[in-house]
């Protein structure tokens, strides 16, 4: 719930305040041109149990073998757990194509403009607007499964 309670986290998340790049961005897809690339794993606990994503979980990917040699250097400061590509993508929208442009976004920053940042973090960016992806993200995994299924119809 961190992302909701902190206003700038908010608007990043809702992918307000990403640069205008990203919303066009060439190097979003598997296949990349850095030596590594680290980003956040949303699907860890399908690959291994007991490990909590919203405690903040990295994934590395390995695109060189430059980056093959950075990564052996630090490995054994690290607890890794290989996975392949397919798992990566399916729940990190960088990782496929560029970030989707919110429709909110031109009046976001009219807003922040006109109004100023202390108006969006009291309304727009307010937690408590967001009370229902708080609620749900204090439910147990368990519970927001069986939810997801009977909204989207798998019940």
């Amino acid at each position: 719930d961190l992302y909701l309670k902190d206003p700038f986290y908010n608007a990043f998340q809702k992918r307000l305040s990403v640069r205008q790049s990203c919303y066009d961005c060439n190097y979003a897809m598997p296949q990349r041109i850095s030596d590594i690339t680290i980003g956040d794993f949303h699907d860890i606990d399908k690959v291994k149990k007991g490990y909590d994503r919203m405690m903040g979980v990295s994934m590395i990917l390995v695109n060189s073998s430059k980056g093959m040699d950075m990564l052996d250097n630090i490995k054994e400061l690290l607890d890794i757990c290989e996975t392949d590509i397919e798992t990566l993508t399916a729940n990190n929208e960088c990782l496929k194509s560029p970030t989707s442009r919110p429709k909110k976004r031109e009046e976001f920053f009219e807003d922040l403009k006109n109004k100023g940042v202390e108006y969006l973090a009291d309304n727009e960016l307010n937690y408590r607007k967001d009370w229902k992806a708080l609620v749900y993200y204090k439910m147990p995994k368990r519970l927001r499964a069986i939810l997801k299924k009977i909204i989207l119809g798998g019940i």
